[in-house]
């Protein structure tokens, strides 16, 4: 099967994989593509002189950057990799368990900056399920429009359908309720203790899903936002959020998907959404009072207008 590969940065604890690309993470491909470009806008030390913007450009200047190998011995150059469960862990292994993928970040910091390679990422995608999660979920989630519009011209205008069968095939998990399946999904962001989200709503006899199409750990501060579908009930609705809330203090904002949104969109609610997006939208702050407010037993539309009232007019 050969041996597969990631760019680590131990001082950050962050880490690349080109697989995220869409391209090859073996010694075949690696460094060899736009994951490679990625890498170079990483340590880059002329930012200003290049004229170059985004927050990632120059961000690993002056650490050391190793390419791990899921093959290699443990604890590389000094660095620690074993613990007590795992005496044979290498870094390959525990950037995975431990560090942040920044391949996300990554991908977009190269669109941002280089923007004709957003066409070459797009055309990869269409026949490369793991880079059209990648792209579907930076459009959704963070509202990158040049992305989008690359999307529509070159997969097609019904380009979300090809980004749902995708995402499909890692999710296929529905709400139970009382014993009975519902269509609608609660999702939430990859961030640091997902899981232990996932768990709370368990024990409250609801299921959440860690979005797969989202693996990109970001800060909090990078996902206040709750996605609300609208065709999600109150009544499943109104506990979701004041739950998720109650656990996550930092989720302060509430957006209603709209016509522009893909149909199973408004099945869901999302947790962890961009705050990028959310000041596009210039989204006005939830209170705790606000959240309080709400009532499983109000209707649709008296939820959705009060959601809209936090809209910047």
């Amino acid at each position: 099967m050969g041996v597969y590969f990631l760019v680590v940065n131990p001082a950050k604890k962050q880490y690349l994989d080109a697989g995220r690309f869409g391209e090859n993470s073996k010694q075949s491909g690696i460094f060899s593509g736009i994951h490679a470009k990625a890498v170079g806008l990483l340590l880059y030390d002329t930012k200003k002189q290049l004229s170059l913007t985004h927050q990632l450009v120059g961000a690993w200047v002056g650490d050391s950057v190793i390419v791990a190998g899921d093959n290699a011995h443990p604890n590389p150059v000094g660095i620690q990799t074993i613990n007590e469960e795992n005496p044979e862990r290498n870094l390959y292994e525990m950037a995975y368990q431990e560090f942040e993928d920044i391949s996300r970040e990554a991908i977009i910091m190269v669109m941002t900056e280089y923007d004709y390679w957003i066409d070459e990422l797009v055309e990869h995608a269409k026949s490369n399920r793991w880079l059209m999660i990648e792209l579907g979920s930076i459009v959704f989630h963070t509202g990158f429009e040049p992305l989008r519009k690359s999307l529509e011209k070159i997969v097609g205008s019904d380009w979300t359908n090809r980004f749902k069968e995708v995402c499909e095939e890692d999710r296929g998990r529905r709400i139970n309720i009382n014993g009975r399946q519902h269509k609608y999904r609660l999702e939430v962001a990859a961030l640091p203790h997902a899981p232990d989200l996932a768990e709370v709503f368990k024990q409250s006899d609801l299921q959440i899903s860690i979005d797969s199409c989202v693996s990109a750990q970001w800060s909090v501060g990078d996902a206040q936002g709750i996605w609300l579908g609208k065709n999600v009930p109150p009544e499943i609705a109104v506990p979701a959020i004041k739950l998720a809330v109650k656990e996550w203090s930092f989720l302060r904002y509430v957006l209603l998907s709209d016509s522009n949104a893909p149909d199973f969109v408004h099945d869901e609610i999302y947790f962890g959404g961009s705050t990028r997006l959310i000041n596009s939208y210039q989204l006005k702050r939830w209170s705790d009072d606000d959240f309080n407010s709400l009532q499983p037993t109000m209707k649709p539309a008296h939820l959705h207008n009060i959601v809209k009232g936090f809209y910047k007019t």
